[in-house]
């Protein structure tokens, strides 16, 4: 009889077997969520940044139709805020009445 020795040897376990582009699920999930992120900012946050910065310019008769809300002038930045329209809404009686109405519907169809 010859000695032969049995090996041991056992198919590799599934754990242990390298999976080619695991290393994608990581990045795949950080991509999948970065379509929507990029969609609201496109089309949500930067319009709405727009319209922010021409709401707080001073209106010019120019095209754009507003002055810059800061420039550099000797180095220094310089910033004006225009609040004047905000304030307008305020002082008119027609856009706070509308929006207390805006508001109390709301309150009400949530409760």
């Amino acid at each position: 009889m010859s000695d032969k020795s049995h090996s041991t040897d056992t198919a590799p376990s599934l754990a242990s077997i390298k999976q080619p582009g695991k290393w994608l699920v990581g990045y795949g999930r950080s991509f999948i969520s970065a379509i929507p992120t990029l969609w609201l900012l496109v089309f949500f946050l930067i319009p709405f940044i727009v319209v922010a910065k021409i709401s707080l310019s001073e209106p010019a008769i120019a095209r754009p139709p507003y002055l810059p809300i800061w420039e550099w002038v000797d180095g220094a930045l310089n910033i004006s805020l225009n609040f004047g329209n905000y304030l307008f809404l305020l002082d008119d009686p027609l856009y706070v009445n509308a929006y207390i109405e805006s508001v109390t519907i709301a309150a009400l169809s949530t409760v």
